[in-house]
């Protein structure tokens, strides 16, 4: 998963009673409050992009296109995550 988080921060926080990584972040950024997780090409959160392809030795270097995202402006001061591995 690659995703655009609500939150700029991406400290660790405590949920119940457990320590989570990155917890800080929040969810997806979802400035239209939709609710949905429908990937980058629907009406979902603006945080959904699209599959990041990474080589074994930890390499992206396929080009990431996020049709909905017009402006950077509109992600600056959020964090942005890489997950592990899919994270939907």
């Amino acid at each position: 998963g690659f995703h655009v988080h609500e939150n700029g921060s991406c400290e660790a926080g405590t949920k119940d009673g457990k320590k989570v990584a990155a917890l800080a972040a929040g969810g997806h950024f979802d400035p239209a409050k939709t609710g949905k997780h429908l990937g980058p090409y629907a009406d979902g959160h603006l945080g959904d992009l699209p599959a990041l392809y990474v080589a074994a030795d930890g390499t992206a270097s396929y080009p990431v296109l996020a049709p909905r995202l017009k402006k950077l402006s509109k992600v600056k001061g959020h964090a942005l995550m890489v997950h592990a591995g899919g994270d939907n």
